[in-house]
């Protein structure tokens, strides 16, 4: 996990160099230009004339190369753009991103420009809003690639929760389902989905474009107690986690009773073994009081109601009591103790 994420907090500065050598190249051709001249006594003009004719000549043959290999570099790039049909797939689905269209809303003096730049997604952006820098993701031998700096919270934001879910609508996904996907493939080393962040922050995030997505492959996927564990410390009030088809909302209790209000939900319209797995795997490993008793009567899912703890199925409720509308694609079990 990567640590110290500021959100927002550490900006990337672009500093924009317009190189001048060419300028200062032209106006010095000049100047010699019009001290030969002057120098040159009369009865040679003739010949002047013609090794002025001749270098206008030359410069005119250099210009026609320069123009044609800028033309030809340009036609480069752009026949580069179209070198992989995903990447293009995966920008086009970011363009149209309802909540990445929403986020820029926040910011309405800033301006989001996104291109494709050879084989990267490029977003400049700029303004007056305190949100500024540039944001290039690479694909690099079939991976989409996000370079993580600690001082680039930015780019891994927008990677994390804009480009990803865009890459699992352009997949056919639902883009939440697909973000517990990468967690899958995180969790089982399969090499398509690599976060290699060291300590300070810096690192690489890339997942690998040219592979298709293996739903199936979450049917027997649930939060195991190791899984929780490695999201989970004392210091917490709150626990997330979006992991496979499960996904985990709580707030904790720091008072004398550890109190746990839990939503746990699983993709589709029901809940099976794998929400009740997770559920216990957390209640073990949170342990809020009356864990213990929960353990002996929860043997199913099904609603329970004693004084130390209730289970039920009722997200509307759970809305009202909290103000949190929980992902209406998700089927979820409201647990509750002391609360």
């Amino acid at each position: 996990m990567r640590k110290g994420i500021r959100i927002f907090a550490g900006l990337l500065a672009l500093a924009m160099m317009i190189p001048m050598a060419a300028c200062n190249s032209d106006n010095n051709d000049k100047g010699n230009e019009n001290s030969s001249a002057s120098s040159v006594p009369e009865g040679s003009v003739t010949d002047n004339t013609s090794s002025v004719d001749s270098e206008e000549s030359a410069d005119n043959t250099a210009s026609s190369a320069d123009t044609a290999s800028s033309a030809a570099e340009q036609s480069a790039e752009a026949d580069a753009e179209t070198t992989s049909e995903t990447l293009k797939g995966i920008f086009k689905a970011l363009q149209e991103n309802e909540d990445y269209k929403t986020y820029k809303t926040y910011y309405p003096d800033t301006t989001f420009e996104e291109k494709l730049v050879g084989d990267s997604i490029v977003i400049n952006i700029s303004g007056n809003d305190g949100v500024e820098g540039t944001c290039t993701f690479p694909v690099r031998d079939g991976f989409l690639e996000c370079d993580v700096t600690p001082d680039d919270d930015l780019s891994f934001m927008i990677f994390n929760t804009y480009v990803l879910h865009s890459a699992g609508t352009y997949f056919g996904m639902n883009d939440t389902l697909f973000i517990g996907y990468t967690e899958y493939l995180a969790a089982i080393n399969s090499g398509d989905y690599v976060v290699d962040l060291k300590e300070d922050g810096s690192g690489t995030i890339k997942l690998n474009i040219d592979k298709k997505p293996d739903v199936s492959a979450l049917d027997d996927f649930y939060v195991t107690e190791e899984a929780a564990q490695k999201y989970y410390n004392e210091q917490l009030t709150n626990f997330t986690m979006n992991h496979g088809k499960i996904l985990v909302y709580s707030v904790i209790g720091k008072d004398d009773k550890k109190t746990l209000q839990l939503a746990v939900g699983e993709y589709g319209e029901e809940n099976t073994e794998l929400t009740y797995k997770s559920v216990m795997s957390i209640v073990n490993t949170i342990k809020p009081d009356g864990y213990e008793d929960f353990r002996k009567d929860f043997t199913e899912l099904k609603e329970l109601k004693t004084d130390k703890y209730s289970v039920s199925f009722d997200s509307e409720a759970y809305k009202e009591e909290t103000g949190v509308e929980l992902n209406e694609n998700y089927k979820f079990v409201i647990v509750r103790f002391g609360a």
